[in-house]
């Protein structure tokens, strides 16, 4: 189907774009006039002009009616000449010089000019100028003129003059016509270049947020190790800073990310079953450190009586709560930042989830408030350019509730503090009570233990970043599983030809053969491994990469920076299950 702008460049490239709703109006003004006529023609006794009449505007409105439905010349053209020889017709049959019959033959050259396009209308009224010459130098004449000989010489003359004038309107038209054609033309142009622009931009961010979770993948995992193995306090110390800083990193990266699929409309919600205190929990536990390092205290009120399960989409309620809360910390130096949550009854089957966050900050001016959630914004940004940030957490909050149907507000006094609140719609999976929240928060990260041993496993992982199979290798070193690397699509060819393995790990952006040509040709030369379970290794977090992957045949794909937990589990998912103990 056709879009808009489609639409109007063909009615350009066609000429046709002014004259259509020319045809409508011109249809319709004279639908109304013969309407009238019917009228006056009943009152003076005429029936059977009257029935003419009628039969005029019940097909001037049919035509009116049928040009809207279909917005056609191929219709509207022939309507309006039928419709104007019906007109010159009657006004020769019916006296012209009477009941206002002079006007048709007037009206003929710029209606004929106004809705026809050029060569149409010229041919035309040379066509009813030869039609009135016949009928004014025939039998014909003298049967329907018996008053007046005036006539047969004034109205040609007067027709000439307004077919003259009609061709110079026309030209004048035409002229504009062309202006208007340009204009239209530059103003798709522009939507197009906009909306190419939209898009290379957002490719942009794509691809720099893929270049940039590489190394964040190797960052952190040379982190885990370090917190693994070592046993010095400083070092330990250190480590935690590296990460702290790492995850505030790759939440850029993701809101970067965020809004470059919000804007390309790519974003989907995804509803799934969740609890709720253990949605609040998490969202707390992921800045309870922050705000404890500020020396602030962060505060709970969760409704005792609220539903435990609901449906929804865990992960972006989740990102809200935080990217509230995050926010809140930032902007507040001393005092308390609260968490109040809520429900209300909603419509339907649905409650509404009221997330409210509240803070003693610094607030926000009256003058402010309107920019608060602009993309890329942040207010008063030289007072507060000591305060990290990139003006994204706000403008993708409200988008995201936007997509979810809800809503947000936001009150605050300048100097005193802010409220948000948040209500989304949410479906009820277990109306039992969720009880009273507690807030657990362990400052100390816990100790690592695998979750299985596999020593008899063998695992082939393959990417160009040596660091990162290097990473790989760590974070499963106390599985024991049989690891072997490759740093190329034409190395794991060879070494998945020669031996085979339970587990591939393959990364997709590799030079001259990429992870899906690798694995394609793998499954073509019908090696050992061509049923071996194959894992896709990617920074590619944009939208659609499951479904493509998946679509190609892989078993599943792990998103960079790798989790140390989400890797074993997935191993653990794949393995032959008498491989793991």
């Amino acid at each position: 189907m056709k879009s808009y702008d489609e639409k109007i460049a063909q009615l350009i490239d066609e000429d046709k774009l002014l004259y259509i709703p020319a045809n409508r109006i011109v249809t319709l003004v004279f639908a109304i006039i013969c309407t009238v006529f019917v009228v006056f023609n009943l009152i003076q006794g005429e029936p059977l002009i009257s029935a003419l009449n009628g039969v005029v505007a019940i097909v001037m409105y049919f035509s009116y009616f049928t040009i809207i439905r279909f917005g056609t010349l191929k219709i509207a053209m022939p309507v309006v000449i039928v419709m104007l020889t019906g007109l010159i017709v009657t006004y020769i049959l019916n006296g012209g010089h009477e009941g206002f019959g002079a006007t048709w033959v007037l009206l003929i050259p710029l209606v004929a000019v106004y809705t026809l396009r050029p060569k149409v209308a010229i041919g035309y009224q040379l066509f009813i100028a030869a039609l009135l010459i016949v009928a004014f130098y025939s039998p014909l004449f003298a049967y329907c003129y018996p008053y007046s000989e005036a006539i047969r010489t004034r109205l040609p003359v007067i027709y000439v003059i307004e077919v003259a004038i009609g061709i110079l309107l026309k030209r004048n038209m035409a002229q504009s016509e062309k202006y208007k054609d340009k204009l239209l033309r530059q103003n798709i142009e522009y939507k197009e270049k906009a909306e190419a622009a939209s898009k290379a931009k957002s490719d942009f961010l794509a691809n720099m947020s893929h270049e940039i979770r590489t190394p964040i993948n190797a960052i952190l995992g040379n982190d885990e190790l370090i917190l693994r193995e070592s046993k010095e306090a400083d070092a330990l110390e250190y480590a935690k800073n590296i990460k702290t800083s790492s995850k505030a990193l790759l939440a850029l990266i993701n809101d970067i990310l965020d809004f470059s699929k919000i804007e390309s409309g790519k974003l989907s919600i995804i509803p799934v079953e969740y609890k709720l205190d253990s949605l609040l929990r998490d969202s707390c536990n992921l800045v309870i450190m922050r705000a404890a390092d500020k020396g602030l205290k962060l505060q709970t009120e969760v409704e005792f009586a609220a539903p435990s399960v609901l449906l929804g989409d865990e992960i972006r309620i989740r990102q809200i709560c935080t990217n509230l809360l995050t926010n809140a910390i930032k902007y507040t130096e001393s005092g308390f930042v609260k968490l109040n949550v809520y429900t209300t009854i909603g419509e339907k089957e649905l409650i509404n989830l009221v997330i409210e966050v509240q803070d003693s900050g610094i607030g926000i001016s009256k003058n402010n408030l309107k920019y608060l959630f602009d993309s890329f914004s942040r207010i008063e940004e030289k007072s507060h350019r000591d305060i990290e940030g990139s003006g994204l957490g706000l403008a993708i909050t409200k988008q995201l509730v936007d997509l979810m149907n809800g809503s947000i507000q936001v009150e605050s006094i300048l100097g005193k503090g802010t409220t948000f609140k948040v209500v989304l719609p949410q479906k009820i999976i277990s109306a039992n009570p969720i009880g009273e929240f507690k807030l657990f928060a362990n400052e100390e990260l816990p100790a690592y233990h695998e979750n299985f041993q596999a020593p008899d496993a063998k695992i082939l992982v393959v990417d160009d970043v040596s660091m990162n199979l290097k990473v790989f290798v760590g974070l499963l070193k106390r599985t024991l599983v049989q690891i072997d690397t490759a740093i190329s699509g034409e190395e794991c060819i060879k070494k998945a030809s020669e031996k085979k393995y339970d587990l591939i790990f393959l990364d997709h952006m590799m030079p001259n053969m990429d992870g899906i040509e690798t694995f394609q040709k793998l499954q073509a030369m019908g090696t050992v491994n061509q049923n071996t379970p194959t894992i896709m290794l990617t920074a590619n977090a944009i939208e659609g990469a499951k479904e493509r992957y998946l679509g190609e045949g892989f078993c599943n794909y792990l998103s960079k920076p790798i989790h140390a937990d989400q890797l074993e589990k997935m191993i653990q998912e794949y393995l032959p299950r008498n491989l793991i103990k």
